[in-house]
């Protein structure tokens, strides 16, 4: 005859549900951290969920005073000064372009005119010498 050994204690615990870590043992107030009770002796509770939102939320205020920090740096009238300074740079930078832009195309169209009036010299020379040509031609033949 085989005889059974009995259950031991963590396998009666742990089929009853009935151990420590278990969740629906504890009150929530253990759960989140806070014990809610008026006892004398703190056993300074935190849980991993509380934590992370402390984390979380230190995290959240950190970036905020960041953001803050930076905010105000460039707000500054330094800074300020030092970007209306680049910008006044800039504009004066766009404008010498376009003035050297005007100042090309007055030269194109300068050189245009010139092109042109150098063309009807030169068919008025063609114009006349071969007037004169053929006026050689009418000499010689007769």
């Amino acid at each position: 005859m085989e005889l059974k050994s009995a259950p031991t204690y963590y396998e009666t615990k742990r089929l009853q549900s009935d151990y420590i870590t278990n969740p629906l043992k504890n009150s929530y107030n253990e759960l989140i951290g806070i014990t809610g009770t008026t006892e004398s002796s703190d056993t300074g509770i935190l849980t991993h969920k509380s934590i992370l939102q402390l984390n979380a939320a230190c995290k959240t205020l950190k970036r905020t005073r960041d953001e803050l920090a930076s905010y105000n740096h460039f707000d500054s009238p330094e800074i300020q000064e030092k970007i209306g300074r680049r910008e006044r740079e800039m504009r004066l930078a766009v404008s010498k372009i376009f003035d050297d832009l005007d100042h090309a195309q007055q030269r194109i169209d300068s050189g245009s005119k010139w092109y042109t009036r150098k063309n009807e010299q030169v068919e008025q020379l063609k114009s006349i010498g071969s007037g004169y040509v053929t006026h050689k031609r009418e000499r010689t033949v007769k």
